[in-house]
């Protein structure tokens, strides 16, 4: 039975607050580290040596990026796509994560706060519960969207003691229907039950592939359930339980659902930032007000366009906490200007509301923006 282990987002999301028990500065490293290539090994060698170069261009001294040298240049023995997020500071590595998500380009940063945003926004898909289906029962697993590995397995389900062996006659015939349509049903049943224990916290969404009839029986059972319609249900087109090379096919599917549930999360912030806004209360956006909002504990959700306020030719927008009494970053020295986008991540992490990396054209041109609690 599976534990109540938190999901992969909030697990990022402890992991990142921890940082902030150091008071830097921190050398931040997102890389792609994928090796599924013959020369992956010297691809992965260069996309380290100049992600090194760029943070000791910055500042960063030799003690601190050597480490996170010897960490991306590691083997993960991991298939396509590989990405690993590394955090470091004179005390040593404070975060070091390998995650199966492909990245468009690497984060590279020595700065006073730590540079999470493309990471934690690769993680905020939420864990599903897989079950691959057949007549004979189901394979059953929880999976993590960062990981694509399941975390907890189980197969359920009998064959039908009937199939393959009635000689003919019309009265034998029924009795196979009437016992293959009850044992079929009754794993049908025991798929449902397993699914609803795999159904810790943090599972948000379960999808369900294999045999098409056996699909369909299983969807209808779990639809009826009464924990149905706590959990979005997905169906998967591609695959079977069998080990017949259909296991690329389902990993490229469930790919394509982790893609639409990240995106759909973030598109549900947007239209409530937007609805809250059309009211006239419980919304705010612009990067001095957020800050104030944040500094209240008042917001629930951070809506965020890093790239918009750290883009160099529009100018690198930065919060200086002189403007904002009573703003805290845990044990980092609020004493200076910082990027903007840093500083709002960091209170939102150490506030517990949550943050979304969206677009600025998503916010009415804003770059920063905030879903209130009160």
């Amino acid at each position: 039975m599976p534990s109540d282990t938190p999901s992969a987002t909030t697990r990022a999301r402890h992991a990142a607050v921890r940082l902030y028990d150091d008071p830097g500065p921190f050398a931040s490293v997102y890389l792609d580290v994928t090796r599924n290539t013959e020369d992956g090994e010297h691809i992965v060698e260069i996309r380290a040596r100049d992600a090194m170069d760029d943070l000791r261009a910055q500042g960063a001294p030799g003690t601190v990026i050597e480490p996170i040298r010897e960490l991306l240049t590691a083997n993960t023995h991991l298939a396509a796509p590989v990405s690993r997020m590394v955090v470091a500071s004179e005390r040593g590595v404070l975060l070091d994560d390998v995650i199966r998500v492909p990245i468009s380009r690497p984060t590279t940063s020595w700065s006073g706060l730590p540079d999470l945003s493309a990471w934690l926004s690769d993680t905020d898909a939420g864990d599903f519960v897989l079950a691959l289906v057949d007549h004979e029962g189901g394979d059953v697993a929880g999976f993590s969207p960062v990981t694509m590995q399941p975390d907890h397995q189980a197969s359920v389900g009998e064959k039908s003691p009937w199939e393959h062996k009635i000689k003919g006659g019309a009265w034998n015939q029924l009795n196979f229907q009437r016992s293959t349509e009850t044992v079929w049903g009754r794993n049908a049943d025991e798929v449902v039950a397993e699914i609803d224990r795999q159904l810790r916290p943090g599972v948000e969404y379960v999808v369900v592939g294999g045999d098409q009839d056996a699909r369909a029986r299983v969807l209808d059972k779990l639809r009826q359930h009464e924990r149905g319609g706590q959990v979005e249900i997905v169906e998967l087109t591609e695959g079977s339980r069998e080990a017949d090379g259909s296991e690329d096919a389902i990993i490229s599917e469930l790919r394509q659902v982790v893609a639409a549930r990240s995106v759909a999360h973030r598109l549900g912030a947007v239209h409530l930032l937007r609805d809250r806004l059309g009211q006239g209360h419980g919304a705010t956006t612009g990067v001095s007000d957020t800050v104030d909002a944040l500094i209240q504990g008042s917001v629930e959700t951070l809506l965020l366009d890093p790239e918009a306020l750290s883009d160099p030719d529009a100018g690198v927008q930065e919060v200086d906490p002189a403007d904002h009494p009573g703003l805290a970053l845990g044990a980092v020295p609020a004493d200076r200007p910082q990027r903007a986008e840093l500083v709002l991540l960091a209170m939102a992490l150490l506030t517990q509301a949550e943050p979304v990396i969206t677009r600025s054209s998503t916010m009415a041109g804003a770059p920063a923006g905030a879903v209130l609690r009160w």
